[in-house]
């Protein structure tokens, strides 16, 4: 709702009455400031945020008070909070980091209430670190088995939840060995929003989410993860090491509906290994343009990459040598961009926001950077982003060129760049950056044994999300009437994150099950795309099972067939089959027609069938001497 203001009407007419209520909203409401969101879900980090190694920084516009609900991805309330506009709500999360049943996630599992559901009645915005580093005890190096390093995300809100995505980091090498645990490559968390959800890696259906629940795996650099419903995605390392000791990592992946073209990255005080940036390329034959920036904004060199393929991408060293040198990087094509930033080998992960007309924000505020130890302040710089030569931008209220930083234009581009240091603005408990014009802020903490790195204002504008009126008939719905907003077109709906042709009206009609989305135009003049929203259509879905020995021998094999069909007449999506071994039987192999099973916890996931449409899974069980011979399969979707 908070971006509906923003849009932009065809009318001449009604773009000046927009104009004016823009100018009124911009000093009675918080829809200017479109990084905050009242809804944010959050993916896990390969450690567990429920413990002191963990600060949830949650802030506001509104200058009055906003009560937030913290709470685990199953709906578990852990705390509420209460923040205000110039006082952010920090809340550090009790529990040892130590303690038996803290150590880091497993891979390829489903894993229940591992991420983070943070609503409040008005907009906030959300960030949260780790600040463990190598302050624990027994402490994290000993054998990697518990939270490592520090690390900071900021939450999307709902320009992070897609169902498309292309999951990158900031380099692609083996990141270094750690003890026994060996070399480490990043991992990818993926957290559903609503049940019967399917994951698919590179077009492999792998696993089935009911809402809150969670799979965190390793995939290759540019790999294309697709769910059949809202989710959202996390880019990690458990271990990072860029010049020998290990340091974590965390951000968010946003969707590629919402990635941009066009991409400003400034580099940190970190090394060259650290120091790197990665484009994915969303689409083909996607031509890259990279220009460096000294320090002082002259033009240092171009570079020009081809990414022939969906997924490829490129990696280089942004910037010049020196700090605060930047890079602008222009794609012919929607692309992924992933940077590092690092102070020796202590290391963070940033998903680079676009720069556009209707990217950035008005007003962002978060909290300083604390150690594990909350009495000792952690140093950190913050870099300002805008295409204004004029435009003042106030740091808790103070003109920032007027104690820091020297705005400069980067070549002849129209972006300029302020930075300045956390000494330089007195080291305040809050800090709040605000322009009339939009900003891209990013806040890098480095130094003093940490670093922590995130893009702290707007991903970008989208569309509010579409509503969904249900046509029910015998007790469920036959069909759904989606609509949004009239008078801002032109209009395309979405499938899935495929556009529906001929889809291009305000409303659209469906007697399909899947997740839609709308593209529109913004007030700034730019055509984006709303967040998804699951449409269930009246279905049936059955399932039958047979066995090739009714009296099997013991010691001998046999094997379980079971076939799931959708009886129509519509289609259906998140489809998967439970069917866990009783103790009777001992796990030899499976082999389904489609999708994957899991003998560890008896998961089918099929993902979609068309109507009418079965597939079959053929499961080979050796007989045990005794336990339950019993075998039971149910179906959902």
């Amino acid at each position: 709702m908070e971006n509906h203001y923003f849009r932009h009407k065809n009318n001449v007419l009604t773009q000046v009455k927009n104009l004016i209520l823009l100018f009124l909203l911009f000093f009675t409401t918080q829809s200017v400031y479109s990084q905050y969101y009242t809804q944010h879900y959050i993916a896990p980090a390969p450690w567990r945020y429920f413990s002191n190694a963990n600060e949830l920084v949650v802030a506001t516009e509104s200058t009055t008070n906003v009560s937030v609900q913290v709470r685990r991805s199953d709906g578990t309330l852990v705390t509420t909070l209460n923040t205000v506009k110039g006082t952010p709500a920090v809340y550090r999360f009790t529990g040892s980091p130590t303690a038996i049943g803290s150590e880091y996630y497993a891979l390829n599992t489903v894993i229940n209430s591992a991420g983070l559901n943070i609503s409040a009645a008005r907009p906030i915005s959300i960030n949260i670190r780790n600040v463990a580093s190598d302050a624990l005890t027994p402490t994290a190096t000993a054998d990697g088995s518990y939270i490592k390093g520090n690390a900071s995300l900021t939450s999307f809100g709902s320009a992070g939840v897609g169902v498309s995505f292309r999951v990158g980091y900031y380099r692609d090498t083996d990141l270094g060995n750690f003890g026994s645990f060996g070399f480490r490559r990043p991992i990818y968390s993926v957290m559903a929003i609503n049940n019967n959800t399917s994951l698919s890696i590179n077009g492999v259906i792998t696993a089935t989410l009911n809402a809150g629940q969670s799979y965190l795996f390793e995939a290759a650099m540019g790999s294309l993860i697709e769910t059949s419903g809202p989710a959202v995605i996390n880019t990690s390392a458990r271990i990072d090491t860029p010049v020998g000791c290990g340091d974590g990592t965390l951000d968010q992946i946003p969707p590629i509906s919402v990635l941009g073209t066009e991409y400003i990255v400034v580099r940190g005080q970190g090394n060259s290994t650290a120091e790197q940036t990665t484009i994915v390329a969303t689409e083909p034959n996607t031509i890259l343009t990279i220009q460096q920036f000294t320090e002082t904004g002259a033009l240092s060199g171009t570079i020009s990459q081809t990414l022939a393929t969906a997924g490829s991408f490129y990696t280089y060293n942004h910037g010049t040598a020196a700090n605060f040198s930047a890079s602008r990087i222009v794609g012919s094509k929607k692309i992924a961009v992933y940077s590092g930033t690092a102070i020796t080998c202590e290391v963070d992960i940033t998903s680079i926001a676009p720069v556009s007309q209707c990217g950035g924000s008005n007003f962002v505020e978060t909290f300083r950077f604390r150690a594990y130890n909350t009495n000792t302040n952690l140093p950190y710089s913050g870099n300002i982003l805008l295409n204004s030569a004029t435009e003042i931008v106030r740091v808790n209220g103070v003109n920032i060129e007027t104690i820091a930083g020297v705005r400069r234009q980067l070549g002849s581009t129209g972006w300029y760049l302020i930075d300045f240091t956390n000494a330089q603005i007195s080291s305040p408990n809050s800090i709040t950056v605000e322009s009339l014009s939009k900003m891209t802020v990013g806040f890098v903490q480095q130094g003093g044994g940490f670093s922590m790195a995130a893009i702290f204002s707007s991903y970008t504008e989208i569309p509010e999300i579409p509503t969904v009126v249900p046509n029910t008939g015998s007790g469920c719905s036959t069909s759904a009437t989606l609509s949004t907003t009239p008078g801002f077109g032109p209009y395309q709906w979405f499938l899935n994150g495929n556009p529906i042709s001929g889809a291009n009206s305000n409303t659209y009609t469906t007697t399909t099950t899947g997740s839609y989305s709308v593209s529109s135009t913004l007030l700034c003049g730019a055509t984006a795309q709303s967040a998804p929203v699951p449409v269930t259509i009246c279905g049936d879905v059955s399932i039958t099972k047979t066995v090739n020995t009714a009296s099997p021998c013991v010691d001998s094999n046999v094997n379980f067939t079971i076939t799931a069909t959708n009886n129509g007449p519509s289609n259906a999506t998140g489809v998967s089959v439970l069917d866990l071994l009783p103790t009777g039987y001992t796990f030899v192999s499976a082999l389904p027609s489609i999708g994957t099973y899991t003998s560890t916890n008896g998961n089918w996931a099929i993902g979609s069938l068309n109507n009418l449409q079965s597939a079959t899974l053929v499961i080979t069980a050796r007989v045990n001497a005794s336990g339950n011979y019993i075998n039971n399969a149910t179906i959902s979707s």
